[in-house]
């Protein structure tokens, strides 16, 4: 139950995440821009990064809770009909996301802008 409440709330902030890029810079609040731009945004904030460090951990040794988890990423990429290049994107943002939990890369701020920029570039050439 402890476990199922940490996914829920932190969830829940990462939905709102997602809900914000969108109505801030367009598309499906669950699509791959709208994932990249909450995912980059959740590894730069300390009290999420804990959270998601948790949650992480969990997954290794519940694995409903990773089901549960891998269910949602399937459900959000049916939903929105994502191809390939989509998927390049989630899978990059998901890679920095956990570099940033873990502290694996050091990135500069300029660093990962441009890497953001060009994410972001693919997910509009995709739908051109």
């Amino acid at each position: 139950a402890l476990l199922q409440a940490l996914w829920g709330s932190t969830q829940a902030e990462f939905l709102d995440d997602l809900g914000r890029a969108a109505a801030r810079h367009g598309g499906s609040p669950l699509g791959a821009a709208s994932y990249l731009r909450a995912t980059v945004r959740a590894g730069q904030r300390r009290h999420v990064t804990r959270r998601w460090r948790a949650v992480l951990a969990a997954c290794v040794v519940e694995r409903p809770l990773a089901r549960q988890w891998s269910d949602w990423v399937g459900a959000c990429r049916r939903d929105n009909a994502e191809g390939t290049q989509e998927l390049i994107v989630r899978l990059a943002a998901d890679g920095l996301w956990l570099s940033d939990l873990l502290g694996i890369y050091k990135l500069s701020a300029r660093e990962r802008q441009a890497l953001q920029d060009a994410l972001l570039a693919r997910t509009e050439a995709a739908t051109a």
